[in-house]
């Protein structure tokens, strides 16, 4: 693709510190000046007033489903669905067919995956076949470029195992990402233990299943050092657990997914299997509790867990059907709107940022949430990754234009996927990305794909 050259005008530019209106200068797709007043140098130029201008961002959970699964998604429609999200960089699990767990099954894909407009970097099982039986060949993988091991979708369960592959891990310089889910506890489950599911009749989850694992991981890591990634936490005292372990000094970071942001379990009522999940939609208290913890900087990142499902996966009894939702082309909308409706704030929210330019329409605190929501998406997981967010002079322009004032409704005919589990059919969400720029060249325009 043509790089662009330009200029982006008047939009609110983030920054790790805050925000600050500024205009952004493209040459042949590299940040040439960032400022006020640029002057037109012939190139396009971008309305960007009412608008705000972020860095791409970082997904550290997508489902690929390739190889193997290419009837619920394929790497064109993963792409496509990235970059509506405003995604630059996809780390994609290891739950394919085969599993990832060994450097042939990793390159049977290399070549497709250098192909595509976003980068997406593939992690591997930490076990063979996600069994928990026995541990893969971590050193070979590293050596061929893994730095990403996770059995994603099964917590490993042995203490032996989990003990060596963090020793590995502080070995070889890799991250270990656990599902945190006791497989005892959580047998049999489909929704979140409580009210719901007693009414239901159905299978539970308790939130105890992921924080004794959590709490066995830390007890391991504390002992024998390593780098551990807590996937899609649900669970408040999972949060308790790692601010402690974190005050600790240990190598310990999280995500939580925009979808355990937005919903409860109340969305199980109606036996609907769009919304079974895995860990599943917690309760109201524990929903505003996982959002305070993104306003309080308790996580590093949200992620999306894009898991999509053919129709006849879906479509089953809810104790039968498929764990997991859409959420790449949703996340930064979702996660927005649950910052935004989140009730009630203080005046320690402002003293998060340095420089707080103002966008009409929205309060200084309401800028805060905005900015503490674009970081998690950003400069919050590329920090994991080990790859530089920010927009500066001499780089190439990975950003997105993101309306934060927009109100839309998801329909059908949005979803890319060639998946259609999308749990916010029908919803209002606040905010919506329209543009984005990827290595310099513009993938997407005023909501519309570049091809």
């Amino acid at each position: 693709m043509s790089k662009v050259s330009g200029v982006i005008r008047g939009g609110l530019l983030v920054t790790e510190r805050g925000f600050r209106r500024s205009d952004v200068a493209i040459t042949d797709g590299i940040v040439t000046e960032i400022g006020d007043c640029i002057a037109d140098s012939g190139g396009e130029t971008v309305d960007a007033e009412g608008l705000v201008v972020a860095p791409s961002f970082i997904d550290l959970h997508t489902h690929t489903r390739v190889p193997g699964g290419e009837e619920s998604e394929t790497l064109e429609s993963v792409e496509q669905a990235a970059i509506f999200g405003g995604y630059r960089y996809l780390l994609a699990m290891p739950n394919t067919d085969p599993a990832m767990d060994s450097v042939g099954v990793l390159r049977s894909i290399t070549d497709r995956l250098e192909k595509l407009r976003v980068t997406v970097e593939q992690s591997s099982a930490i076990t063979i076949g996600r069994a928990g039986e026995q541990l893969v060949d971590i050193y070979s993988l590293a050596e061929a470029g893994v730095r990403f091991f996770t059995d994603d979708g099964t917590g490993l369960r042995s203490p032996s195992l989990m003990r060596e592959a963090l020793e590995m891990s502080a070995l070889l310089g890799v991250v270990i990402a656990q599902h945190s889910q006791d497989p005892e506890l959580s047998s049999g489950g489909s929704i979140n233990e409580g009210t719901v599911s007693v009414r239901l009749g159905l299978g539970s989850i308790p939130e105890s299943a992921e924080s004794v694992m959590v709490a066995r991981d830390i007890e391991l890591l504390k002992a024998y050092g390593g780098n551990l990634h807590v996937l899609h936490v649900s669970a408040r005292e999972s949060v308790n657990l790692i601010r402690h372990a974190r005050s600790e000094g240990l190598r310990i970071t999280s995500e939580v997914a925009p979808h355990h942001l937005l919903l409860d379990d109340s969305r199980t009522g109606g036996f609907d299997p769009i919304f079974k999940v895995n860990p599943p939609l917690r309760s109201v208290a524990t929903r505003m509790a996982l959002v305070q913890a993104c306003i309080s900087g308790e996580f590093d990142a949200i992620a999306t867990d894009h898991a999509p499902h053919s129709d006849h996966a879906k479509q089953k009894p809810f104790s039968e059907a498929a764990f997991g939702m859409l959420g790449l082309q949703t996340a930064f909308s979702a996660a927005w709107t649950a910052m935004f409706n989140h009730p009630g704030w203080d005046e320690s929210e402002l003293e998060a940022g340095l420089a707080w330019d103002q966008i009409d329409g929205l309060e200084p605190w309401q800028l805060v949430r905005l900015h503490r929501v674009i970081s998690l998406l950003s400069f919050g997981p590329a920090r994991i990754v080990g790859i530089d967010a920010g927009i500066r002079v001499g780089t190439n322009a990975n950003l997105v234009l993101v309306d934060p004032r927009s109100e839309w409704v998801p329909s059908p005919g949005d979803i890319v996927s060639r998946s259609r589990n999308l749990p916010y059919l029908g919803m209002a969400l606040r905010g919506r990305v329209v543009g984005q720029i990827l290595d310099g060249s513009v993938v997407l325009r005023e909501g519309k794909l570049c091809s």
